[in-house]
């Protein structure tokens, strides 16, 4: 039997998700296969300073590598887009880690700031040995196993101390669903954690996600568009305060 071993890429499902997960975290340690970060978001305030950090513990079992890079964040069409930049720079871009040990993660600002806030992510990404985790599937006879490299993508704001989101909203009937037009005029990113969404007597929770400055995001509410409203909407601000939105359906 043929045995064909690959390593999972940075589009994969499960590095995807953890992405998701750690782009939501405000505060706190974000964790997975017993690999921590604290804090997973940053926020540089250049008036302040021009650095931040974070760090990373390895709670597992065995030693595990890794590099590390920047990359601009934007965002087209409701979607997240990246490429790369040297607006960043960090230290160290790649290092060892033994189980039990913490590494500091240093974050530098090259770039002059403006107005308008700017969004990076660090990727921070496992490189695979023979003791990364493996998932195996047999298809045709064909043995195909993937070795489970853990991705992770942590957020850095460039912000001055005064910024602030400005968020306006429009719905809008497509077919069966019903679309939210979210839009951000300000100078500052707008998280939405614990999104939901209710109307007649229905609701909806959606996974959270960010508005960047200057971006329409649109949150497609799937079989909503006979709803009469009005739409209420609840999230988890970047604040960390609750905010209630009450929205007219045409």
């Amino acid at each position: 039997m043929l045995k064909k071993k690959t390593s999972m890429g940075k589009n994969n499902g499960l590095t995807r998700k953890l992405l998701a997960l750690l782009f939501c975290a405000l505060t706190g340690a974000v964790s997975a296969q017993g690999l921590t970060f604290s804090p997973p978001t940053m926020t540089i305030n250049p008036a302040q300073r021009l650095s931040t950090q974070t760090q990373f513990t390895n709670n597992g079992a065995t030693v595990q590598q890794f590099t590390v890079k920047v990359v601009s964040w934007t965002m087209q069409d409701s979607q997240n887009v990246y490429a790369p930049s040297r607006d960043l720079i960090v230290n160290p871009s790649s290092f060892s880690i033994k189980p039990g040990e913490t590494q500091v993660i240093r974050i530098g600002l090259l770039k002059k700031p403006g107005a308008a806030e700017l969004a990076y992510r660090v990727l921070v990404t496992q490189v695979p040995t023979e003791e990364t985790p493996t998932t195996s599937q047999t298809v045709n006879g064909v043995t195909v196993t993937v070795k489970k490299v853990v991705s992770f993508g942590l957020a850095v704001y460039v912000t001055g101390a005064n910024a602030a989101p400005s968020m306006s909203y429009q719905a809008a009937r497509d077919g069966n669903d019903l679309l939210i037009h979210m839009t951000n005029t300000g100078n500052r990113h707008q998280l939405y954690n614990a999104v939901t969404f209710k109307a007649d007597d229905r609701s909806q929770t959606l996974p959270s996600y960010a508005v960047l400055t200057g971006v329409t995001y649109t949150a497609r509410l799937k079989d909503w568009g006979n709803v009469r409203g009005p739409l209420n909407l609840s999230f988890v601000d970047v604040d960390g305060k609750t905010k209630n939105e009450t929205l007219a359906l045409p």
